[in-house]
């Protein structure tokens, strides 16, 4: 029934939508990866074509038909094309299986165009199967299984944009900062850290990062191990060297955080310890590793601090590449 309602909706819309006399409309509609276009063609009584402007209740209904009408084996369509008479007669034709193309200059969205005109990629239709999956059968063997590289084309450009990249804290990142003025140092070196270790890796690596081939892949791959030695910076200059109550402090605003920010962290099974282990005076995280006396209670506490170090790193850094977590495209 809603079905029904949604393609009359679209129809009493579309002809709503047209001035004067006519005597056929088309109206087609493509979504994939949440990425959507429309478009449309009426015919007058003198033979004369042209297209309309539709009003945007249109996209919406159709996005709502689209998700009505998935299928678990099935899946979700790719496009929907409808035949519209002045008589109020209309006929949809629904297509599952033949990849569509929007260009962003419009035109046939059957035939194929440049992928860097093509405003879907692979990385669109891999989103797609996720949000509405299909049975193995119905994965036509066109449909790609793995995101191609995104090329970037003016490689500079794009490291300097991740430079000046405003990054919004991290929820638990700001909590830290909130809970324990022993965390605030940390933080500032790590957003201090961060782009400062981007603009040398940008010299260090310039022949690769001005390759014409690059694309974000390898850009990740030629930024994320140096990076990570931002982590064990903050960690040498904060915690090793500040000594294991300065540890213990971090420790503890870890563990007070709410529930969910320490599931996050990966922390909120680890044990509430009220003091440091008893170590010798003066003694610090950097001496107890090298002396191998490093205990249990001691060795968790430092592995909390050390991947939430890591964590903020990570995520601040894929946070100013536009690449969400397990990502790799921008």
């Amino acid at each position: 029934m809603e079905q029904m309602e949604l393609q009359a909706e679209i129809v009493r819309t579309f002809s709503d939508a047209i001035d004067g006399e006519w005597g056929h409309g088309s109206l087609w509609f493509a979504q994939v990866g949440g990425v959507a276009s429309a478009g449309n063609m009426v015919t007058r009584p003198d033979g004369s074509s042209q297209p309309i402007r539709l009003p945007n209740s249109i996209l919406r209904a159709f996005s709502k038909l689209r998700q009505s009408m998935y299928l678990p084996e099935r899946g979700a369509w790719f496009s929907a094309h409808v035949e519209v008479a002045p008589s109020g007669d209309f006929g949809f034709t629904f297509n599952y299986d033949r990849r569509v193309y929007l260009d962003a200059s419009e035109g046939d969205i059957f035939e194929s165009v440049p992928s860097e005109s093509d405003l879907l990629n692979d990385d669109s239709y891999l989103r797609d199967l996720k949000e509405f999956p299909r049975a193995g059968a119905f994965i036509p063997d066109w449909y790609p299984t793995t995101a191609a590289p995104r090329r970037i084309s003016d490689p500079r450009a794009y490291f300097a944009d991740a430079l000046s990249a405003e990054i919004v804290p991290l929820p638990f990142a700001q909590q830290l900062w909130d809970a324990s003025p022993a965390w605030r140092p940390v933080l500032g070196d790590i957003l201090a850290a961060v782009p400062e270790q981007i603009a040398t890796l940008t010299d260090d690596f310039s022949a690769e990062l001005v390759d014409p081939g690059l694309d974000t892949a390898k850009a990740m791959w030629i930024l994320d191990g140096p990076l990570q030695s931002v982590s064990g910076r903050v960690i040498a200059q904060r915690i090793d060297q500040g000594g294991l109550e300065n540890l213990h402090h971090l420790y503890l605003a870890l563990k007070a955080l709410p529930t969910d920010q320490q599931r996050a962290l990966e922390v909120e099974g680890l044990p509430d310890y009220p003091t440091v282990p008893a170590v010798p005076a003066g003694a610090t995280v950097a001496t107890l590793y090298r002396e191998g006396t490093l205990g249990e209670q001691l060795e968790l506490m430092t592995r909390a601090v050390s991947d939430t170090v890591g964590r903020i790193v990570d995520d601040d850094f894929l946070q100013r590449f536009h690449v969400a977590p397990g990502g790799g495209g921008r």
